[in-house]
């Protein structure tokens, strides 16, 4: 028996919904139905008695459900006493796409968070990596939360991926491929890119962990993909400045803001009919995280998806 299930079974007492319970502890609602069988086979009795209405405690449920709330409390004043001592709150490891930049709106939470509550402490690394390998570091505990862009052609892959490993999944956005260049390159400005323009040119990926496509896959993206060099960036900045410094070179990317663009004097071209990018939040369903870690992340999971659909660009 694990906390979180304590605080599942609690929370769905306290909403008398499985679907209201779930959007407070922001969960997926199968997640969370299949959380609270394998605990009821784990004790041996039945929690809940499934209604019309909802959901009401059994009897045995009622006896379970009050030492569980003690368990809840006694840890709450544990981790207040752990806070007056100025020792750390929480602990979070973030992993995100290098096609993106995720960064702001946390920032945002933790200025809110100084300004609120100035004793609060953290400990927060942020880890740069490609889609396939913040799966990994997800199922192997060395990230929290992980913020993943991929092409759409490879959603298939990924969601066998989420299903498999019982992720908790926020979309934040699907957005169109953007051709990411200097504004030196011969194609900078234009409103439409022609295919075989683009035929020799030097490509820049950020994302060298993807899967490999089908044969047919392989056809359809062959259009837009045409054979040319190839430079392979685990780092947004180095690309970035490799597209300013490398003649005739270009990234397909998410498109970016004005101050970005700005930022690192490039120019992006919309090119919908290459494609989109689909933009998620991905959680493990079962790690045990405190209230203000999880309070964090729903805070942060919201503003990702304000951050990446913006009313202009």
């Amino acid at each position: 028996m694990q906390l979180i299930q304590l605080q599942y079974a609690v929370a769905v007492a306290q909403h008398g919904s499985i679907t209201e319970a779930a959007k407070s502890l922001y969960i997926a609602q199968p997640n969370l139905s299949k959380a609270l069988k394998e605990l009821e086979e784990e004790l041996g009795i039945l929690i809940f008695s499934r209604t019309t209405r909802g959901v009401v405690p059994t009897e045995a449920g009622k006896r379970f459900l009050s030492g569980a709330a003690e368990i809840l409390q006694k840890m709450e004043e544990l981790q207040t006493i752990t806070q007056q001592r100025g020792e750390m709150l929480f602990r979070l490891h973030i992993t995100f796409s290098p096609y993106l930049d995720p960064i702001p709106p946390i920032l945002e939470r933790l200025a809110s968070m100084q300004h609120s509550a100035p004793d609060t402490d953290w400990d927060i690394a942020f880890i740069q990596t490609g889609a396939v390998k913040a799966i990994e570091a997800l199922t192997g505990g060395e990230s929290e939360l992980a913020v993943l862009c991929y092409p759409e052609r490879y959603h298939r892959f990924f969601q066998q991926q989420f299903t498999k490993n019982q992720f908790d999944i926020h979309p934040l956005a699907q957005q169109p491929f953007y051709l990411v260049c200097s504004r030196q390159h011969p194609l900078a400005g234009q409103k439409q890119v022609n295919p075989q323009q683009l035929t020799g040119l030097p490509r820049l990926m950020l994302d060298g962990t993807l899967p490999s496509l089908s044969q047919r896959q392989r056809r359809e993206v062959a259009e837009y993909f045409p054979n040319h060099r190839v430079l392979r960036c685990s780092d947004r900045d180095l690309a970035f400045s490799t597209l300013t410094a490398l003649p005739g070179s270009f990234l397909w990317h998410p498109p970016m803001s004005v101050p970005q663009l700005e930022r690192y004097g490039l120019s992006q071209i919309c090119c919908r009919e290459a494609g989109s990018f689909r933009i998620v939040a991905a959680i493990p369903p079962k790690r045990s995280h405190s209230p203000a870690v999880r309070r964090f992340i729903r805070f942060i999971t919201e503003s990702m998806t304000d951050f990446y659909n913006p009313k202009e660009r």
